[in-house]
């Protein structure tokens, strides 16, 4: 039996389930599936008894394919490591971000949609990715607006590259499925291109106008530096509820989802997002803003585009129709999960992509 090594050596609580949904399609594909992760997904694989985990990243077992998901300083190194065992083997990586230049970078940190630190680190991972680039057999860019963005910035360093989307294994129980949706909820790390200003400012414009409406916030970030006292007076009242300053379990990150009338995707940048196809993995219609590969996925059945994410007016009337048709906006939410991002759905394309590499 053939080997694949799914390699993530930076820890990362939402990639988790990316990463089940690659050992389950290689695994229905014939081949063994070995997990080269970083430590800290040691309690997530704990509940999955079937993955094959190795946390020890000097090493590397000979492998006929290895793929880089989540993208770290370490990856070229284990690539090394791997060629070195086996010349032969084969090597993808999901190019989960393409890099988008660095005067739109410089550009939205001057706009203030971006941090100091994450334009930094940006900057920093994108050094990472053109020496990932230089090395791997083929490239996996998951949106139309993925390519558009490599074609535009890093296509020099890499010309094998193919669309292929993100993609999940179902982890929709029978017990999450019958969850009470009650949340308007933000499930990310809280970042200012993500919108969580916007986010937040969005609550309590709504929190006045509706009185049943309710908020969940769940990140590894701490945000009590962004709370008003607005915000911490609808916690005691229990209208907004908050996860925040550590990783979440995929157990907290799937009930997060489960118990959403409607997840936040008015982001200021993004490419695409996994936010987005757990969203509808749960049966949660996404409100976004018109960027990136929301367009292509949002279709006005299964969520809503904004025209702004700074117009509270806008926002409060999206909400209030995700939350009143509901039962009609979360089945085609879940629909389109199982049509276009369940693994099984992609099984025939990854096998052409091993043909292509193998030719």
């Amino acid at each position: 039996m053939k080997t694949v090594c799914l390699v993530s050596l930076k820890f990362s609580p939402g990639h988790f389930s990316h990463l089940l949904a690659y050992q389950e399609l290689f695994r229905d594909l014939g081949y063994r599936v070995i997990c080269f992760l970083d430590e800290g997904y040691r309690s997530f694989c704990q509940d999955w008894s079937s993955m094959e985990c190795v946390y020890r990243q000097e090493q590397a077992l000979p492998a006929e394919l290895v793929l880089i998901y989540n993208l770290s300083a370490k990856d070229s190194k284990f690539l090394a490591r791997a060629k070195a065992k086996n010349p032969r083997t084969k090597t993808i990586f999901v190019y989960h971000e393409p890099y988008r230049g660095f005067r739109e970078t410089f550009d939205s940190l001057r706009k203030r949609e971006r941090s100091l630190k994450h334009f930094i680190g940006i900057c920093g991972r994108h050094l990472f990715s053109k020496s990932v680039l230089r090395r791997v057999d083929m490239v996996l860019l998951p949106s139309k607006s993925a390519m558009d963005e490599y074609r535009g910035h890093d296509q020099r360093y890499n010309g094998r590259y193919v669309l292929f989307p993100l993609i999940f294994t179902d982890e929709l129980t029978p017990e999450l499925a019958a969850t009470p949706k009650v949340f308007f909820s933000f499930i990310s790390t809280a970042l200012l291109s993500k919108g969580i200003k916007e986010y937040l400012d969005s609550v309590l414009y709504i929190a006045e106008r509706d009185p049943n409406a309710r908020f969940q916030i769940a990140t590894k970030s701490d945000i009590s530096g962004l709370l008003a006292e607005e915000h911490k007076k609808l916690v005691v009242e229990k209208r907004l509820v908050i996860q925040q300053g550590r990783p979440l379990s995929n157990a907290e990150i799937n009930q997060a989802y489960a118990s959403s009338n409607c997840t936040w995707l008015a982001y200021n940048k993004s490419t695409q997002s996994g936010v987005l196809c757990k969203s509808f993995m749960f049966g949660a219609p996404g409100m976004a803003t018109n960027i990136g590969a929301f367009p292509d996925e949002i279709d006005g059945n299964n969520g809503l585009i904004l025209s702004s994410n700074k117009d509270s007016e806008e926002i409060y009337q999206a909400f209030e129709l995700l939350k009143n048709d509901n039962v009609s906006f979360s089945a085609s939410a879940r629909r389109s999960y199982l049509e276009n991002f369940d693994y099984k759905n992609h099984l025939a394309d990854m096998r052409a992509i091993m043909g292509q590499i193998d030719a």
